[in-house]
């Protein structure tokens, strides 16, 4: 059903975006020229993100889309990636 495969593609790329925003995030707080008021507000919008992986929402979406995740595991790899 073209509907459904719609509500898919819209689940699937809120949890990529979520991942997309996560990783620049933690690549723009490397950044050694940002004031401390810049960096806070990234460190705000990781812990957002976080929140979110760690959701009841976020595990419904995924297991809409037919996806299995653990939001611990997928953040460590995430961090693992973004060092």
């Amino acid at each position: 059903m073209i509907v459904y495969d719609g509500y898919k593609a819209l689940a699937a790329n809120i949890f990529n975006q979520a991942i997309y925003d996560y990783k620049l995030y933690r690549k723009m707080r490397k950044n050694k020229k940002l004031c401390p008021l810049d960096r806070s507000s990234i460190f705000m919008k990781i812990q957002s993100v976080e929140k979110f992986l760690e959701s009841d929402w976020a595990d419904n979406l995924a297991e809409f889309i037919g996806f299995s995740y653990k939001s611990e595991t997928l953040i460590k790899k995430l961090r693992r990636e973004t060092k």
